[in-house]
């Protein structure tokens, strides 16, 4: 996804969301890295870290707005303590 400040100006061939409102880890990562990440985020941060999968809001990806320099991604896993 892309956040945007004005959901009015999204085409109707794009789908809006609203992210809820909840704890999340944040992993930034360029395209190249994502499955890496995710692997990392998963198999050995979220089992070592203090926090649960938080299975009742979506993971999900935001990325940088077309023509930024910034090429990151950034993967939000929503967490919750143990």
């Amino acid at each position: 996804g892309m956040a945007v400040s004005d959901p009015s100006i999204v085409p109707d061939t794009l789908e809006k969301r609203e992210v809820p409102k909840a704890r999340y880890a944040v992993f930034e990562c360029s395209l190249a890295e994502i499955g890496e990440t995710y692997r990392y985020a998963f198999a050995e941060w979220l089992p070592r870290s203090s926090y649960n999968l938080n299975t009742s809001v979506p993971v999900f990806e935001q990325y940088p707005p077309m023509g930024a320099e910034a090429e990151l991604v950034q993967i939000y896993i929503p967490i919750k303590p143990k």
